[in-house]
């Protein structure tokens, strides 16, 4: 799709942001589009200029949100799920979109009627599950979801280059009130991006990042081809353009040659971009460093962030920490530890950004989480190796690679067998301290009792297990465990 005005790669020929970024659909449109929506016609859309710092050859020339998930827990209603599916019956004659009204806004879409209207194109993935998507967003509905969020919207890049964050959640808000009624909003994932202009690559960088004790770093490469996605390599004759720290963390950085990124993989969006450059200061050349954070919901629920409405009042905090505490980039000298070295003057930069307004690092709350069923799986067969009681069971399906449904399944196998296994040595080794079998279970009888006696004396209303036989005389007969019974028939 082209935007009016076009000339060339990288020029606008003074057309607005918006429109390079978002070009106007062709006719005829396949889905609604909704470019600038607000909540009232006189407020601006689009977030607010701000100046981004400069330091000699050095510019910051982007600052934004990058990519924004927001999960929502929704009370279905089944006629609006009646909707959803017809339209993503398409092989059966169905509309294959759902048009979501946005009451009070105002789409830059003269299509829209002015009524604030936008469609989003539906597609089956399986029993349950949609998926939907137009050129602001893609999402998934579930009706029975695993994770909790009934809807899911991930918002596109160029929206959020073009839009506020209030705006994105709002817009959000309404898709999934195209389903029922929304109890619940979550943050999933955000991703804080900065651009600096003249940040060159050196040598010693991959030594002068100081990060947390447990952080990986492996290179960032681009493949020399518009369909292949970026790689990362250890030793490959690639080109390096940069590196990427805590790769598949809670939280990762990307710090990449933006240019190149874009010239192998996205050439399409090179000119949106360097758009943005240029408004902040950008002369068209010298390379261009992407400083990319991404928080999941893991690492946002560390800083309170769950509610998508807080999200803007705390960027400025969130960017503090990431840059002064997660990681930061310094000037290596004689120093024998790194932490003390002063910060690099490029990272410097970094740290002076600001999205709204000055803040301290944001304080981070770490929980531990508990042990999974894959963990639970790989100390049983700990266990058992160390046991010996391996002969039986399966190898094919080890914890690192089975579903969590297969890795309960074996669990629950295996807990069966060790509760078995452990009461056979439970009473062999009866059987060789007592001295006979009979002796075994009396002994075992006996304690059984005693510990029912303790405990309706503390006041746990002792009841013994049905299907036991009567144990003692008079006031202080009470029943044999069936457990007992059991024991006693496997020592005949």
């Amino acid at each position: 799709m082209q935007s009016k005005g076009r000339k060339g790669a990288g020029q606008s020929d003074g057309a607005p942001i918006h429109d390079i970024l978002r070009p106007t659909p062709p006719d005829p449109p396949g889905v609604y589009v909704l470019r600038l929506p607000t909540r009232a016609p006189a407020a601006p859309a689009a977030p607010a200029a701000r100046k981004l710092p400069r330091s000699g050859a050095l510019a910051l020339v982007g600052l934004r949100c990058d990519a924004l998930t927001v999960g929502l827990v929704v009370e279905l209603d089944t006629l609006k799920l009646c909707d959803w599916r017809e339209a993503a019956a398409t092989d059966e004659g169905g509309s294959g979109v759902v048009r979501v009204p946005l009451a009070g806004w105002v789409a830059d879409w003269e299509r829209s009627g002015g009524r604030g209207l936008v469609e989003l194109a539906v597609r089956r993935l399986h029993a349950g599950k949609l998926a939907f998507s137009n050129g602001d967003l893609r999402g998934v509905l579930e009706e029975r979801p695993l994770a909790g969020c009934h809807v899911e919207v991930t918002f596109s890049a160029a929206f959020l280059a073009t839009n506020t964050l209030e705006t994105a959640v709002a817009y959000a808000l309404a898709v999934a009130a195209r389903a029922g009624l929304v109890k619940e909003a979550r943050l999933r994932r955000v991703d804080l991006a900065a651009d600096v202009a003249g940040f060159d690559f050196r040598e010693a960088d991959r030594r002068s990042f100081v990060m947390r004790g447990r952080s990986k770093m492996t290179e960032f490469c681009e493949l020399p081809s518009e369909d292949a996605p970026d790689v990362r390599v250890h030793g490959a004759s690639l080109k390096v353009t940069g590196y990427t720290i805590s790769p598949g963390g809670a939280v990762m950085c990307r710090v990449y040659d933006k240019r190149e990124h874009l010239a192998a993989i996205a050439p399409e969006k090179r000119e949106g971009e360097e758009t943005i450059w240029r408004a902040n200061g950008w002369l068209g050349e010298g390379p261009v460093v992407r400083v990319e954070f991404q928080l999941r919901s893991e690492a946002l629920r560390s800083f309170g962030l769950v509610d998508p409405s807080r999200l803007s009042g705390a960027l400025d905090a969130l960017w503090q920490y990431l840059t002064r505490e997660w990681v930061r980039l310094v000037d290596l000298d004689d120093k024998a530890d790194r932490s003390r070295c002063r910060v690099d003057e490029r990272w410097a930069l970094l740290q002076a950004a600001q999205f709204h307004h000055r803040s301290d690092p944001a304080a981070r709350q770490f929980f531990r989480r508990g042990a999974t069923v894959k963990h639970a799986l790989g100390t049983w067969l700990s266990f058992a190796g160390a046991h010996g009681a391996l002969d039986g069971l399966r190898f094919d399906l080890l914890p690192e690679s089975v579903s969590d449904k297969d890795a309960r399944r074996s669990l629950a196998a295996m807990l069966n067998r060790l509760a078995v296994g452990g009461a056979q040595m439970a009473f062999e080794r009866l059987i060789s301290v007592e001295g006979s079998a009979r002796a075994a279970v009396a002994y075992l009888a006996q304690r059984i009792a005693y510990t029912l006696a303790r405990s309706a004396e503390l006041g746990g209303g002792a009841v013994a297990p049905p299907g036991g036989v009567e144990l003692g005389e008079g006031k202080r007969k009470r029943k044999r465990p069936a457990v007992a019974l059991w024991l006693e028939a496997r020592a005949a």
